[in-house]
């Protein structure tokens, strides 16, 4: 298995990160795929690896989207003959690691299981109301327009089977920042897909800034 986590200016958590995939998933490949941080998140990253060999540090040399930061790693797991299912998680703390083991779980009937905040016991932890009903309601706006039946069509936590990747074209997904979340998971269900979305509680992050945009 391979755990994908994209970092920009995470030098704040990108270690307290590392420190809980790999005590809780000690056989899994920790990819970190890093956009050129200036705040020196790679450097960081180095020192950990010296000690956790599970852990593989990709560099980009510029900042041009989490979707082109996704769409370069995984195209290059798509010809691997050794992965069973692959994982999206950020770096800030809003993703409970612990919820991986239930997304596995959920691939074992699914190609593809999101991390959901919009179903029955999921949720969101220190937001606004304001965040809260763009979020609730732009959702809302994509699962009417696409005609996909997740609630969460937005959620960067993943997980999906490796089967599953190889039927999609990652390099003909046209988005390149945020959208992609949006894209990735409606070209996997175009492509034969059944997805299972699994309720998580996400957390404001604690340390660091957002890197989402207008």
């Amino acid at each position: 298995e391979v755990i994908i986590t994209p970092t920009y200016n995470e030098r704040e958590n990108i270690i307290r990160h590392l420190t809980s995939l790999s005590s809780l998933y000690p056989e899994a490949e920790l990819i970190v795929i890093d956009d050129g941080s200036p705040d020196g998140t790679a450097a960081v990253v180095k020192e950990f690896i010296s000690s956790h060999p599970q852990v593989i540090l990709l560099e980009r040399k510029e900042k041009t989207g989490l979707g082109d930061a996704y769409k370069y790693v995984l195209s290059g797991l798509i010809d691997r003959n050794d992965i069973s299912n692959i994982y999206t998680i950020d770096a800030d703390g809003s993703h409970d690691p612990g919820y991986i083991s239930l997304l596995r779980r959920a691939l074992q009937e699914a190609d593809l299981a999101v991390g959901s905040r919009y179903v029955k016991d999921g949720g969101v932890e220190n937001w606004g109301i304001i965040r809260r009903m763009l979020s609730k309601w732009g959702n809302i706006y994509v699962e009417y327009i696409l005609g996909i039946p997740i609630t969460d069509m937005t959620a960067g936590f993943v997980g999906f089977s490796h089967t599953m990747l190889k039927k999609i074209d990652i390099h003909s997904i046209a988005s390149a920042g945020y959208a992609y979340q949006i894209e990735f998971k409606y070209r996997l269900i175009k492509a034969g897909g059944k997805a299972i979305e699994v309720p998580i509680i996400f957390k404001e992050r604690t340390a660091g800034t957002s890197k989402i945009t207008l």
